[in-house]
């Protein structure tokens, strides 16, 4: 940025330089923002997910005048404005309560009340999936993402990559946060995020894209 000044501008200015750590750099988002006075969206997952998040409730409210995901209460309001990406490899405290925050957000979250009052028990596909979940309406149907599958059928809607991301990660989310460990044998959620074969930090980054992708 002040390279843009005039040459003896500059030279005043040198004296007071930093020089920045090795290899650090300012991403496009930052350089355009800062310097540029641009409006930019975010590129790093974390800060895209909370972006695109904001405007999926928006524009989803204004379209259908209520709530796919329902406000945080209180004490989980915090989920939301401290979700990031690792700074390390792996930091599994960090690893763990960054699953649950984001788990939080977009599965606990699901307004359950609404979707069970939108499924539609006449269309064929929702009664298929009624008998595989072997219950007899509509209201005995357990969890939020069943509701939630159930609702985009009755709209037409089969997102089966969509449904098995929050699958895995509602699983994810029990095995790590919600019960001991256990080695026993490779689970679903690890051979779907690939955890065997990657840092604590990209399976995260990888969750935040995935999820960019379900909004």
């Amino acid at each position: 940025d002040l390279g843009r000044l005039p040459h003896e501008e500059q030279l005043y200015w040198k004296v007071s330089n930093i020089a920045p750590p090795p290899g650090a750099k300012i991403s496009n988002t930052a350089n355009a923002r800062w310097f540029d006075g641009r409006f930019c969206n975010p590129e790093f997952p974390d800060l895209k997910f909370k972006y695109q998040f904001r405007l999926f409730n928006e524009s989803w409210n204004e379209k259908y005048d209520w709530q796919l995901f329902l406000p945080l209460v209180s004490d989980d309001i915090h989920r939301l404005k401290t979700l990031h990406c690792l700074t390390q490899s792996d930091n599994p405290s960090d690893f763990e309560e960054q699953i649950l925050s984001i788990t939080k957000i977009i599965i606990d979250s699901l307004n359950e009340a609404e979707l069970v009052k939108k499924i539609d028990e006449t269309n064929i596909d929702v009664q298929a999936k009624l008998k595989e979940l072997k219950v007899s309406d509509k209201y005995s149907v357990k969890g939020g993402i069943s509701k939630f599958e159930l609702y985009l059928l009755s709209q037409g809607k089969d997102l089966h990559e969509s449904i098995l991301f929050l699958r895995n990660l509602q699983e994810l989310r029990s095995s790590t946060t919600a019960h001991r460990k256990s080695r026993s044998k490779v689970k679903n959620y690890e051979s779907y995020f690939l955890i065997q074969n990657r840092t604590q930090q990209e399976v995260l980054e990888n969750i935040f894209n995935k999820g960019i992708e379900l909004l």
